[in-house]
This record gives structure tokens, C-alpha cells and sequence, in this order.
């Protein structure tokens, strides 16, 4: 068996500083079998190691341990550089493994739906209700938003079993699709379907994890809770989501809510991670150029340059304070907006 050990850093009421290095934990795995034995070991621990109220790199780390390369041992000093050369983003999923989250997601719903005695899904029929009535052997359709209305659409359709198994099939829609009808097909669907089975759930809404038997695999996925819209938060694999069971019916409403524009954040300059901020190399008024040096955060014992990304733009405001910490993606710089030619 693989063997897991904890060494804790921190204790009840122990402040974590941005200095040096900021250990929360250590979790180390040991299988006398093999190094992927012992890799899959700390993988599976991981995903049942749960923290709240930090920020911290059990993602990152998570999608290292599935990374071909570091599973054969390929690890250079230019690992990061070679497989992050833009940073770290989230946990990769593969389609099928997207596709058994759909399904474990909607079962995750619907069983907090029975349990907790919740309402049916809006404008729902029978086939993507949630059955209180015992016909388990009913196909059920729904519409699975992965990252919330505006992310990515599944239409899965499932059957529970008499043994409590789920069989599944998982499609990717187009969004904003108007051919989410029951029972019609997707027009110009743009990945192929996935035929999922769940064999089992262990799953209570008062739990962190529900852990399932899919695909023949065990798994653990946390489960962080629910918001007033019914959007449950989850992690699989080191990759968390922002998950929307719909009918179809109340899908094909919301298709005609317009996405929100992203926030231009062009004219700030932000802190790229946690840390102290060192010093300016500018001023409010300085007008500066590309690469100029702008400021430095110091993080783990490193001097980190912050550079423009921009030419000929006017300093507006310095947002920090000099010796100050600093959160990750907090706003250091503002440039005044550029007037169009």
C-alpha cells in the first residue's frame, strides 16, 4: 500500500506570513512498489486534503503528478517554464474526464435536491426533474453549465438503475444552441458524445467529498457548497469549477441573457503574487515605456521586477504602499486612460 504522511506547519490561531516561505503543510507519499504507485498515492490524498480561507498551490500541484513527463521522471529545472510558459490557470482535464464531471456534478445535485427536499428544476418536465415519485428507471435530461450560464454546455442524459448505478450520455453543445429541445439532436455539436458509467456514490450535502466509483476508478471530488443561484462549487483533479445543473427548457431561456464584457484591466498593473511590496522605480505624472522598470514584490525570498507592459502611458495613481503585503492580483499602478488618435 502507498503510505501518506503529514507534517502540519501551522497550528490553531498561527498567523501565516508572506515571508519566506509561507508552508502551510507538507504531505509526502512512500510505496515500496513503484514511483507511480506512490505518485497516484499522493494524488488521491490530495484530493481529499481540504483547505479553506488560504490560497494555496494543491491545484498546481495536483496537475504536476498527471503530467506525462513528471510521471517518468523528466524533470528538469525548466519543467515549470516548459509546461506553464504562461503560469498556471487550473487543473487540464481531458474531454472524457470533463464529461464524467458533468455526470458526477448532476448527481451531486440531484441527490441534494432528494435529500434536502428541494424544488424541481425550473420549466423541468419529467426528464430532467428530480424524481420524488421512486421511478428510478426514468431517463433524465439536463443541462450541465461547466463554469457557470456563460461556460462550457453539456446535455447529459442518465438512468438510474435499481442498484443505484448511473449510465449516462454526455455531449458538448454549441453555445447559445436553440436545439436543446428533449429528445431532439444537437446541431453541429462540436465534440463527440461520451457514454459515462457511475457505479456508486457516497455522498451526504453535509459533506466536503463525495467520492464515487466511475469508470471503473475510484475518486474523490470536494465539494465546497452551493449559492443562492444553485451553483455548487467542485474540485476534480485540482480543477475547480463553478458548476449550473439547468432543465432545458430553463436553458434555452437563458440563452437570450447577453455575457457580461469582461473588465479592462489594461491600465493596471497588478501584483502577480502574494508577497511585500519593495520599492516604486515611478512616480504619479512619469510617462513610461516598455520594459521600464515600474516596481518590485518581494515573495519566498525572491526580488521580483514588475515591467510595463505598455509605451508612452501616463502613471494615474500608486495604488500600494510601500513595505506593505501584498495579495495576489492586487492593484499596484494605474495609468491614466490613453486618448484615442
Amino acid at each position: 500500500s502507498c503510505h501518506i504522511r503529514i507534517d502540519a506547519g501551522v497550528v490553531p490561531g498561527y498567523n501565516v506570513s508572506p515571508f519566506y516561505d509561507p508552508i502551510l503543510s507538507k504531505v509526502i507519499s512512500y510505496s515500496a512498489r513503484s514511483r507511480g504507485h506512490a505518485i497516484r498515492g499522493l494524488g488521491s490524498a490530495l484530493d481529499q486534503y481540504l483547505l479553506k480561507g488560504v490560497q494555496h498551490n494543491v491545484p498546481f500541484v495536483r496537475d504536476v503528478l498527471r503530467n506525462r513527463d513528471f510521471v517518468k521522471g523528466y524533470t528538469p529545472t525548466s519543467f515549470i517554464g516548459e509546461h506553464y510558459p504562461d503560469g498556471f490557470s487550473g487543473g487540464r482535464l481531458s474531454k472524457k474526464e470533463t464529461a464524467e464531471f458533468a455526470v458526477i456534478a448532476r448527481e451531486i445535485g440531484r441527490k441534494r435536491g432528494l435529500l434536502m427536499k428541494g424544488p424541481p428544476l425550473a420549466l423541468a418536465n419529467a426528464r430532467g426533474n428530480y424524481s420524488h415519485d421512486g421511478d428510478e428507471e426514468e431517463e433524465e435530461e439536463v443541462v450541465v453549465c461547466m463554469g457557470g450560464i456563460f461556460g462550457d454546455i453539456y446535455r447529459v442524459s442518465s438512468k438510474t438503475h435499481d442498484d443505484g448505478s448511473v449510465t449516462a450520455n454526455v455531449t458538448k453543445m454549441p453555445k447559445n444552441s436553440g436545439s436543446l429541445d428533449a429528445g431532439s439532436e444537437p446541431e453541429e455539436a462540436e465534440e463527440e458524445s461520451h457514454a459515462i458509467a457511475l457505479s456508486s456514490m457516497d455522498y451526504e450535502p453535509a459533506d466536503n467529498f463525495a467520492k464515487v466509483v466511475i469508470s471503473g476508478e475510484i475518486r474523490a471530488l470536494q465539494v465546497h457548497g452551493e449559492d443562492e443561484t444553485g451553483m455548487l462549487k467542485l474540485t476534480m483533479y485540482g480543477s475547480d469549477e463553478d458548476v449550473l445543473v439547468m432543465s432545458p427548457g430553463e436553458y434555452q431561456l437563458a440563452c437570450h441573457m447577453n455575457e457580461p464584457k469582461p473588465k479592462d484591466l489594461g491600465n493596471f498593473v497588478m501584483s502577480p503574487m502574494p508577497g511585500t511590496l519593495i520599492s516604486y522605480g515611478v512616480q504619479e505624472g512619469d510617462i513610461v515605456e516598455m520594459g521600464q522598470e515600474l516596481c518590485v514584490v518581494e515573495a519566498m525570498k525572491m526580488q521580483n521586477v514588475i515591467r510595463s507592459h505598455k509605451a508612452g502611458a501616463k502613471v494615474g495613481k500608486l495604488h500600494g504602499v510601500v513595505g506593505a503585503s501584498l495579495r495576489a492580483d492586487e492593484v499596484l499602478i494605474e495609468f491614466e486612460q490613453m486618448e484615442s488618435a
